[in-house]
């Protein structure tokens, strides 16, 4: 069996939502630092957003935990509290 993820990754409404709550989520940081922070999930880290296959959730998570460590609550919930 694959990993368990919250939402389909090959999904395009569910990758559609889940970049969307990402760039919600991380709108506190400014528009500059955010465009930076998503240009290194994608480069350094290979997630995978907008369409699909996407990056889950959980991918996402584990990328944010690996740079902040708990710091990564913070972005976690606001992001699942912009998607459901």
């Amino acid at each position: 069996m694959g990993s368990k993820t919250l939402g389909d990754t090959k999904s395009a409404d569910y990758c559609t939502v889940l970049k969307k709550a990402l760039l919600e989520a991380m709108d506190i940081f400014g528009e500059d630092s955010v465009t930076a922070i998503v240009m290194a999930l994608k480069g350094k880290y290979s997630i995978k957003l907008g369409s699909p296959p996407c990056s889950s959730i959980e991918e996402i998570e584990a990328t944010f935990f690996e740079i902040t460590g708990t710091g990564v609550d913070i972005i976690a919930s606001r992001m699942r509290s912009f998607m459901w």
